[in-house]
Order: structure tokens, then C-alpha cells, then sequence
């Protein structure tokens, strides 16, 4: 069942607020253990480099779109030579760590992977390491990584935090009070650039330290035939 979002998140309203304020001791207990986790998993280094693309907000914030734009940075300016494309694919049916084919229903793989694939190739692993590996051990000489932003288990030698100029970080509670899979701080104090998305109309950007890189982009949409 797809995930709706719900409005509260997004709403500043006496109905919202009462919400909010009935979830914060919930919200605090899945910061806690959210560290909890965070400080519990061990971080493997592989031998090639893994960019990550992620946000720190619950649903969809420009990060698939921000992964192919590093990936053409990347072919374009002849970077490196064979860079692949790493995520959990959420939402398909099999989630065995594998590269994933055009030939495969997209129910098998999920809607983003399916997109990846068009511009490289694209694996899919619940297990960020396993998955790393898979794509060292196949020639391949960086792995961008699609998500992945809270998980510690594979070692990043750059993180680029995503935001949505358009809905920002919402009422800015963790969940399930807010969007927010982790506290603003957390997620920002880790990401060696941000990457805004639109126009800042939530007054993101007043929340990143001046000595952390930023960038902004725009969407483009455009069409595929075999997605």
C-alpha cells in the first residue's frame, strides 16, 4: 500500500499543532533510537568511491533526479569511467541483491531503480554493502548511490544532502510527528554539500552553517519509453 503523506506534517494549523505536540514523545522515541541504530552500525569502506544522494525527509525530495545529474557530471567530464548506480529499491518485489535488467517488470524492481537504469547500470540491495560489492567486484570504479543517506553500514566518502525548497522540513519534527527521518541538525552536520532544490521558500537555507557547500538545482522532466 503506497504511503500517503499526511497533512499535518505540512500544515500550520490548531488542528496540526495538536497533533504534533500528541506525537512528540513518540517523535523523541524514535530519535533516540534512530542514534541508537545510527551508533550501532559498523561502517565498511570498499575500494572504489561511493557518492550518496539522500534527505532526511520521509517521501520523495529530488533525489533520484540529483543522481542522474551526478551521474552525467560524472560521464560528461570523463571523472571516471564505469560508474554504477546503487539502491534499495523500495517498493519491488525482489529485493535480492542483484543488477537489475530492462527486460525485468518494473513491479520486480521498483519505479526509481527502473528509472536509473536508463542512464547506467543500476543495482539493487536491502544490504548497502553487499551491494557496493557487488559493483567493485564488476569492474565498476564508483558507485553513486541513490537513498541510503541514515543507513551507516557502507562507509561514504561524500554525502550530498537533498532538500525540497518547495516543503523544506515541513513542521521539522522527527517522525511520526513530522517528515523528518532524522533531527535537522543530524542530517546536515553529516553531508559534506546540500543540494536545494527550487526555490528556498521555507528559509531551508538559513538552517545550513555558511561553510557548508550549497547548491540549487531545477527539474526537468523528460520521457523514457522502456520505464
Amino acid at each position: 500500500m503506497p504511503f500517503k503523506t499526511p497533512k499535518f506534517w505540512y500544515k500550520k494549523n490548531t488542528t496540526s499543532t495538536f497533533i504534533k505536540s500528541a506525537l512528540k514523545p513518540i517523535a523523541k522515541l524514535y530519535q533516540i533510537g534512530h542514534r541508537i541504530n545510527s551508533k550501532n552500525q559498523k561502517s565498511q569502506k570498499i575500494k572504489i568511491p561511493v557518492i550518496c544522494i539522500g534527505n532526511i525527509t520521509a517521501g520523495g525530495s529530488g533525489k533520484t533526479p540529483t543522481t542522474i545529474a551526478i551521474n552525467k557530471i560524472i560521464t560528461e567530464n570523463k571523472l571516471f569511467n564505469n560508474p554504477c548506480f546503487l539502491t534499495r529499491g523500495y517498493g519491488a518485489k525482489n529485493q535480492s541483491t542483484r543488477f537489475i535488467s530492462v527486460h525485468e517488470p518494473t513491479d520486480e524492481t521498483g519505479d526509481e531503480p527502473k528509472i536509473l537504469l536508463n542512464y547506467s547500470n543500476t543495482i539493487i540491495s536491502k544490504n548497502r554493502y553487499k551491494g557496493a560489492r557487488l559493483a567493485q567486484n564488476s569492474s565498476h570504479d564508483i558507485v553513486i548511490m541513490d537513498d541510503g543517506f541514515q543507513n551507516n553500514t557502507l562507509y561514504k566518502d561524500i554525502s550530498l544532502l537533498v532538500v525540497d525548497g518547495k516543503i523544506g522540513f515541513g513542521n521539522e519534527c522527527t517522525l511520526p510527528a513530522g517528515p523528518l527521518r532524522e533531527p535537522i541538525k543530524d542530517g546536515i552536520d553529516k553531508a559534506h554539500a546540500v543540494v536545494l532544490i527550487g526555490d528556498d521558500i521555507n528559509g531551508c537555507l538559513k538552517k545550513i552553517p555558511p561553510e557548508k557547500p550549497i547548491f540549487k538545482a531545477t527539474i526537468k522532466l523528460t520521457y523514457h519509453k522502456n520505464i
